[in-house]
């Protein structure tokens, strides 16, 4: 994840048990589903064995996604509520996918 998302704004850090969070300041919708395509590329070409998954026999990744330009009418709490649902709305789709949170 650090080598996909490098550039000195993202911050990548886990969120509880297998969820991670990644933070890329400064840019749009469409350049975090480029990201996040790239590292989906990436992790696909890894082929980590996952015996105990209901999807695929290795390791995948569903993302919930959320461009948002922060404001005193927004907390983080709502933030992470829609990056929570976009992600959900992934998982129930299938796994292995991302979702735009859109309002």
């Amino acid at each position: 994840m650090k080598e996909t998302f490098r550039r000195a704004s993202d911050t990548v850090a886990r969120y509880g048990g297998e969820e991670f969070i990644i933070v890329m300041s400064g840019i749009d919708d469409k350049a975090a589903e480029k990201a996040i395509k790239i590292f989906q590329k990436e992790l696909e070409r890894l082929r980590i064995f996952h015996k105990t998954s209901e999807v695929c026999d290795h390791v995948t990744i569903s993302a919930g996604i959320v461009s948002q330009v922060p404001s005193k009418a927004s907390s983080i709490e709502e933030f992470i509520n829609k990056a929570d649902k976009a992600l959900y709305t992934a998982k129930a789709e299938g796994r292995n996918r991302y979702v735009t949170y859109k309002e």
